[in-house]
């Protein structure tokens, strides 16, 4: 199991146009025994972070939408990222498509 959170995310707007966005995310993990008892153990691993100008939950939402989406190296506790993109973007998210087993994957994304 994985407990990943972004817990915060801002952007700026560069001189050239682009947008610097930076995304703070808390991660942890977990693994179960047969009888349901839960131990945290060390995460280090790539997990997807993405950059979206709507949210990937949208009824919208298309892959044009998708700025930024490539796997990161992720540790437990705070982690924090910073990408360039070309377009204002709207929400930003680890494991955006929530193909990890997540305990609460409602806060996997934010909006800006």
């Amino acid at each position: 199991l994985w407990d990943l959170a972004t817990e915060d995310a801002s952007f700026a707007e560069n001189d050239d146009g682009s947008f610097t966005v930076t995304v703070e995310v808390k991660a942890s993990k977990l693994e179960a025994d047969g009888l349901g008892r839960e131990r945290e153990v060390e995460l280090d691993m790539p997990i997807d972070i993405g950059v979206f100008t709507m949210r990937p939950d949208d009824d919208e939402f298309s892959s044009d939408a998708v700025l930024h989406l490539q796997k990161h190296r992720i540790t437990s506790g705070e982690n924090s990222f910073e990408f360039t993109v070309d377009q204002r973007p709207a929400a930003v998210g680890v494991d955006p498509y929530h193909k990890l087993i997540d305990r609460k994957s409602d806060d996997n994304l934010k909006s800006l």
